[in-house]
């Protein structure tokens, strides 16, 4: 064929228009410009980038982080003692106030493993709280938020597991200090600058002197796994990176020959070594296609001779329908986890091949051991509330048990423990999410109310004297008449 005809040929091939495929914006997310290597030791905050941005995509990571932190965070209650008991209504007002941020400082945790809690004051009357209380101002906590990882400098001290943390001040804060509460986008907060300016003179004269870092003496920061050779704890989700690295590649993949399968190839032969074609012969088939395509038409009628041959391209679609391909990275992620799939979705790859009680004791020890340093922290702020309103001493606090085991059975078993002497009712109340004492005063007033209610008198049919209706007390229903 003459290389005229062929060139004009394969130049008569133009893309679909209704889709246009890049494959910029359907890959992984990649800061260095190449993807993430299991081989490769990244700094702390390279590692917050890749964890923050496969929790908010991968469905498997947001799940079980999203379980695990209900999971762990219970409600929040105060063991008190004697010398506690006069400022126990405080103590389980601000347990009240701080249950929705303890999961923020799950959250924090299970994705970058440095959690910094911000938190900041306000004053009140002791009478809001404990109604018995005087007229005594106390102080609460107001504003709580965690600080962004990023924006956080560790430095190991000479001795002891603790560092010392510092805050990098960002350029957009700086700015917006700077130019007295107007940001860089032309909007203005002048109430939060003035707020700012109150409660942190220094701090934004500081800032605007030029500092940038700044040290948190009263931080008392929440920390992941340590190792001796980092300053940095290791983010949770750092296992699971290279797994959710292959998922990506093939959800890519999969991207890729769907898209192939929108935009079709089409390819269209005139002629043949035999009968070669001439230009007319080309071009009056291209304007009947590109006629009949512009028609609007689903179905059109093409008739040509046998020398012309029209055939769709398309692309492997066994691999995007095989679904065992993301079994091996899906399993990985929940090894990395730690977390058992029955605990996610109730059921497993397999039916009747897992117990959850006994896959319940896998995420235990990470979920205690979380808890456990929530506690710590919790105390921390109960004896700085302490200091701060003068109190003597403070409860110790913890959380109610993690609700694994199976209620129906653990409830029998616990009231059989409690009969003989080896648990209290109070730890019967918290398997129902409740207290002994709250439960006491619920019962007290249904008494009270049932007392004052009239006996529901059933209709007299004369078969019965009064002396044969008797009531059980404290019910207020008279039981059926006999006859």
């Amino acid at each position: 064929m003459d290389k005229s005809k062929l060139s004009k040929t394969v130049a008569s091939y133009s893309p679909n228009p209704i889709f246009t495929y890049n494959l910029n914006t359907v890959g992984y997310y990649d800061p260095h410009q190449r993807p993430f290597d299991n081989t490769r030791r990244y700094t702390y905050h390279q590692m917050v980038e890749f964890c923050r941005y496969f929790f908010r995509r991968d469905t498997i990571v947001r799940t079980v982080v999203g379980r695990m932190v209900d999971l762990a965070i219970t409600r929040l209650r105060n063991r008190n003692t004697e010398e506690d008991s006069a400022n126990k209504k405080y103590y389980d007002a601000v347990a009240k106030l701080l249950r929705p941020f303890l999961k923020h400082l799950a959250l924090e945790y299970f994705i970058t493993g440095l959690v910094v809690p911000g938190i900041t004051y306000k004053t009140v009357m002791y009478n809001k709280l404990d109604s018995s209380a005087g007229r005594k101002r106390v102080e609460i906590p107001d504003a709580m938020w965690v600080r962004d990882p990023t924006n956080i400098k560790l430095r190991r001290r000479p001795v002891g597991l603790s560092r010392s943390v510092y805050l990098q001040v960002t350029s957009d804060d700086a700015a917006f200090i700077s130019a007295k509460g107007q940001r860089s986008d032309g909007t203005e907060d002048l109430a939060g600058y003035q707020e700012l300016a109150r409660m942190s003179p220094a701090f934004v004269k500081a800032v605007v002197a030029g500092q940038r870092l700044f040290p948190l003496e009263d931080a008392n920061p929440i920390y992941g796994q340590l190792v001796s050779d980092d300053v940095y704890p290791i983010p949770f989700l750092e296992n699971a990176l290279f797994a959710m690295q292959h998922k990506e590649y093939l959800k890519m993949m999969d991207r890729t020959i769907v898209s192939r399968s929108i935009e079709l190839l089409r390819q269209i032969k005139v002629g043949s070594d035999e009968f070669p074609a001439t230009d007319d012969d080309i071009e009056a088939t291209s304007t009947a296609i590109a006629n009949a395509a512009a028609s609007g038409d689903r179905v059109f009628n093409l008739f040509t001779n046998h020398t012309v041959n029209i055939e769709w391209v398309l692309p492997p679609l066994e691999a995007l329908l095989n679904e065992s391909k993301y079994m091996e990275p899906n399993a990985e992620i929940f090894f990395a986890l730690g977390f058992p799939r029955i605990l996610t979705t109730g059921e497993s790859m397999r039916s009747n091949s897992s117990d959850s009680r006994v896959a319940s004791l896998g995420p235990l020890a990470t979920l205690t051991d979380l808890r456990e340093k929530i506690i710590y922290w919790v105390e921390w702020l109960y004896e700085d509330l302490a200091t701060r309103n003068g109190f003597d001493s403070w409860p110790e606090p913890y959380f109610s048990p993690i609700q694994f085991q199976d209620m129906t059975a653990l409830t029998q078993f616990a009231i059989q423990a409690q009969q003989v002497g080896a648990i209290s009712k109070d730890t019967i109340a918290q398997l129902y999410n409740t207290t002994y004492e709250e439960e006491q005063v619920k019962i007290q007033s249904e008494v009270q109310n049932e007392s004052t209610q009239p006996a529901a008198q059933p209709p007299s049919d004369g078969k019965n004297s009064p002396e044969e209706q008797t009531t059980p007390a404290g019910t207020g229903v008279q039981p059926p008449q006999g006859e």
